[in-house]
């Protein structure tokens, strides 16, 4: 996946929550309240924040699938 599809997802109105899910398994779901960092010097490392705490930091390569989410997130 690109930097840009997780963008797109992120940014659409209005917003659904989407799942992003790693090469590794790990799913993580995505609601309004989660924030992104992608930051200019690390043009493939996404940073994802959930409003519960829970932090990730992954490149986009490892990314192997975006679906929305059908779970009321």
């Amino acid at each position: 996946m690109t930097i840009q599809q997780i963008k797109e997802l992120a940014e659409r109105k209005p917003f659904k929550p989407f799942v992003i899910t790693l090469d590794s398994g790990r799913k993580i779901e995505v609601n309004r309240d989660t924030e992104f960092l992608f930051p200019k010097n690390r043009p493939d490392t996404i940073y994802v924040f959930a409003s519960d705490g829970q932090g990730w930091i992954f490149e986009a390569e490892a990314v192997s699938a975006l679906n929305d989410y059908g779970g009321g997130a």
